[in-house]
């Protein structure tokens, strides 16, 4: 039997609320209380407890930057959405990535994987766009930001 306890900001990937009924199996610590069920998972929030309740973000606007939305990368093994990657040493954020992007020339930042930044000047292949709620983990190095989820990139286009 696997049992694992993990804590995260925001429910990653597809999942799907099911109806409580479905998570009926008792808890290992304490029988008394339910923990999820076959293929299924109880989710908890805190409501205020030592968090402070910050939820992370796409920031609709960094600078000259606007929040664009949240565009599949990598789809059916066409080439990548953007045309490069950039590593940021002190960790990526919104303002890290788009800071670099501008500072090379690019007009179009994307964040992806919580931890990538990407950068060009187009969309490489069409109709990217992605349910916004697909870019949902946060960035490594501000965890009050959203960086995108797996091939899922936080665009944002500059203004300037």
């Amino acid at each position: 039997m696997h049992h694992i306890t993990d804590c995260d900001y925001n429910i990653q990937g597809t999942a799907t609320q099911v109806s409580n009924s479905e998570c009926n199996m008792p808890c290992i610590g304490n029988a008394s209380l339910t923990c999820g069920g076959p293929n299924r998972i109880s989710i908890y929030q805190d409501n205020g407890g030592t968090h402070g309740n910050v939820l992370p973000v796409n920031k609709a606007v960094v600078g000259t930057w606007t929040f664009e939305g949240c565009h599949t990368d990598v789809v059916n093994g066409a080439p990548r959405t953007l045309t490069e990657r950039f590593d940021i040493a002190a960790g990526v954020t919104i303002e890290s990535c788009t800071q670099e992007c501008a500072s090379q020339g690019f007009s179009i930042a994307g964040l992806e994987f919580g931890q990538e930044c990407w950068c060009g000047n187009s969309f490489l292949v069409p109709n990217t766009a992605a349910p916004l709620g697909n870019c949902s983990e946060v960035c490594s190095a501000d965890v009050t930001e959203l960086c995108g989820a797996a091939n899922r990139l936080s665009v944002y286009i500059n203004n300037a």
